[in-house]
């Protein structure tokens, strides 16, 4: 019995420390994302931002603004909204 409880616990902690954070994954998303936004409107020309981990594609214009709101899930209870223009980052 204590060999098997042994091996549960190990199994769980591999999987707790194998599994991706979302706030760390949220934080990362927000940064790049204001990154390329901020770049876009310091050099006054288009930018396109791909997240490869959610498959999304924003574009900004000269002004920082964005061309389609959208909604990007981190986790299961973690949305963030992008608004349209602005492209304002909201997390609910």
């Amino acid at each position: 019995m204590c060999i098997v409880l042994i091996i549960l616990s190990v199994l769980s902690l591999l999987w707790i420390m194998v599994r991706p954070v979302p706030a760390a994954e949220r934080s990362a998303f927000a940064s790049r994302y204001l990154f390329e936004q901020s770049e876009a409107m310091i050099r006054a020309h288009r930018r396109t931002y791909t997240d490869e981990d959610h498959g999304e594609t924003v574009h900004f214009n000269e002004k920082g603004n964005t061309d389609s709101p959208r909604t990007i899930r981190f986790g299961e209870d973690v949305r963030l909204i992008i608004e349209l223009g602005g492209g304002r980052l909201v997390f609910r």
